[in-house]
């Protein structure tokens, strides 16, 4: 994480929707010589998310020996007409989930990204990589209709964790792995969670000074009714609608989950690690990365002989 990824965030305006852990976890990483023993370099020129992307290929390539399966292409060029056929797209969802930063994974580049590969014909197959712990919840309903609308299929695979937001994009998936025993997989549900200054900035000798016109009674009212201990309107106007869509979306592609009822765990945000997931039907099993690419490149090959079988029913 760079501190010009932070600065974006927070300059947005945007609620951070995202758990206390994963916020812990984003901040050290941004500020990692609190303990004094490195130093932070701020790097002006930081690597964009699809930079890193694409060197994350690079190391997944040589990590798994992927060139020793030479009907393999993973990529994430995904315009490419120089690809071979039956490519796999493969997208990098990690950390934390925005919808337009471009220093991180972004919701609405991703929506570019699997559109750009749905139209080449060179690629068979989406490959979702998700290790995040979740984050913006806006844009998410549109990405999921996109998500709906793709005709090739999905494959993902989770790796150490993926919760909120991550599932809310990973479940589109037509196969669902995760890595090991211990990945952590669940969280649907919404939750804004931050910090108040105000008493500290009382402390220090700052005065908050805040006015409204007599014709703007109500403007800021729930935010500021949620900062003093009462929740109930945000809750109401907010954070419920969205948590609603999220479960009616999961419902909808997970076929266990829809026959759970509404008081289930699961659909109350609790999370669960690889072996219980696959039992409530989170997830469809656990592979290693070559068996999830192998297992991608099957549903490639099957989704171009059935294009392909579509063609010539078409000719006759």
């Amino acid at each position: 994480m760079r501190i010009t990824a932070l600065r974006e965030i927070l300059a947005s305006g945007t609620p951070l929707l995202i758990s206390g852990s994963g916020h812990q976890r984003y901040m050290m990483e941004a500020f990692p010589d609190v303990t004094g023993h490195q130093k932070t370099v701020h790097d002006p020129n930081p690597k964009s998310y699809t930079e890193i992307t694409t060197d994350a290929i690079k190391d997944i390539i040589n990590q798994y020996s992927l060139t020793d399966m030479p009907d393999v292409c993973l990529s994430n060029e995904y315009s490419s007409d120089q690809l071979p056929s039956c490519s796999i797209a493969y997208y990098r969802i990690f950390g934390f989930i925005t919808s337009s930063c471009r220093w991180f994974f972004n919701s609405k580049q991703f929506e570019k990204d699997l559109l750009s590969a749905e139209k080449n014909s060179q690629i068979a197959c989406h490959f979702l990589h998700i290790n995040s712990p979740g984050g913006e919840a806006w844009y998410l309903d549109r990405l999921s209709e996109t998500l709906r609308s793709l005709q090739k299929p999905i494959f993902a695979l989770f790796e150490q964790v993926c919760g909120s937001a991550a599932y809310y994009i990973g479940c589109h998936a037509k196969n669902i792995q995760a890595l090991t025993l211990n990945d952590q997989i669940g969280c649907i549900g919404t939750m804004t969670d931050f910090f108040s200054f105000e008493e500290y900035y009382k402390k220090i000798g700052l005065t908050h000074i805040k006015v409204r016109a007599d014709q703007s009674k109500l403007k800021n009212k729930k935010f500021e009714d949620l900062i003093d201990g009462k929740p109930k309107q945000y809750k109401e106007d907010l954070l419920n609608p969205l948590a609603q869509q999220f479960i009616n979306e999961v419902r909808d592609m997970r076929t266990k989950i829809k026959a759970l009822p509404e008081d289930a765990p699961v659909l109350q945000g609790e999370t669960y690690s690889s072996e219980k997931a696959v039992e409530i039907g989170l997830i469809d099993g656990m592979m290693s990365f070559p068996e999830a690419v192998s297992a991608a490149l099957e549903m490639a090959k099957n989704y171009n002989k059935s294009a392909d079988m579509k063609k010539a029913l078409k000719f006759i």
